[in-house]
């Protein structure tokens, strides 16, 4: 059998930054922990501080959880903060993630 290799999230000038849309054009730093989820690819941005997603159907690049600043604060998912997601997996309806640098595993509700 022979197979192939290609790109499905670029990070070509590893900066920080919440740049979503097309995943090719992302900006992540570093990407870590992978999880499916139906047709979405759900991964932790470590650096960026926050949890994404991407749309296999579209290939769009979506934030499930952080805003980018690093800290120990729960609540909505949009505006929660956690400090360098590592892994992560599947959770009851959502996502149990690595808070590495908050000593944590938070749940990233879907």
């Amino acid at each position: 059998m022979v197979g192939f290799t290609s790109t499905l999230i670029a990070n070509r000038a590893r900066v920080n930054g919440d740049r979503i849309g097309a995943a090719l054009d992302a900006a992540l730093r570093p990407a870590e922990g992978l999880a499916l989820d139906g047709d979405a690819l759900v991964f932790s941005d470590s650096a960026n501080f926050r949890v994404r997603q991407l749309s296999l159907a579209g290939s769009e690049i979506t934030t499930l959880a952080g805003d980018g600043n690093s800290g120990a604060s729960l609540g909505s998912a949009a505006v929660a903060h956690v400090a360098v997601p590592r892994g992560l997996c599947r959770y009851r309806s959502g996502f149990a993630v690595a808070d590495s640098a908050d000593n944590r595993v938070v749940y990233v509700e879907r």
